[in-house]
């Protein structure tokens, strides 16, 4: 009596164990769907935009930026390294990304490092989050339930967000005031 006591003791922990693993798992899962969620979506925005650059207007200023429109809508946005502009970063190139609500879907900023290209990727989904992040190094950072941006100077993740925002912001002054 004593033995089969301790074994239903023990079936029972065991049980408890394995569902809040499997629990663990489902949720683990969940996470790691929205990320997969926002790298597809971005990836969409990214080949479709691509896809269809000839049909987009086009606006640029040598040497300091190229932008794509579709109609009034901001679709991608190159900046090149430039000293003085606060919308680039210095020694980078950045391409950004935009979907059909003008949200900032996808930033990629790369430059050369002795004969090495460096690349930074920052994917985010509609709801402004980042999900995921591949610094110069190419580490993989996954945030399973989005990072929000912060205020940093120096976290190229901030930056780049903020970069893109900024940028958006800036093209479209200039669309939208008249004595343009």
């Amino acid at each position: 009596m004593q033995k089969r006591k301790k074994y239903i003791v023990w079936m029972l922990f065991m049980a408890i164990v394995c569902s809040a693993t499997i629990g663990n798992v489902q949720r683990t899962s969940a996470a790691s769907t929205k990320v997969t969620k926002a790298v597809n979506y971005a990836r969409k925005v990214y080949y479709g935009t691509n896809k269809k650059l000839k049909k987009y207007t086009k606006n640029s200023m040598k040497g300091s930026y190229k932008e794509y429109w579709n109609k009034k809508k901001l679709v991608k946005a190159i900046t090149y390294s430039t000293k003085s502009s606060s919308y680039a970063m210095r020694g980078y190139t950045i391409e950004y990304y935009y979907d059909n609500h003008e949200r900032l879907i996808f930033a990629y900023a790369y430059r050369k490092v002795k004969g090495k290209l460096q690349e930074l990727r920052a994917y985010y989904a509609p709801d402004r989050k980042m999900y995921r992040y591949i610094d110069a190094k190419g580490r993989i950072w996954n945030y399973s339930q989005g990072r929000n941006w912060r205020y940093s100077e120096k976290d190229m993740r901030d930056i780049l967000f903020s970069k893109g925002e900024y940028y958006s912001a800036l093209a479209h002054e200039g669309i939208d005031n008249p004595n343009y």
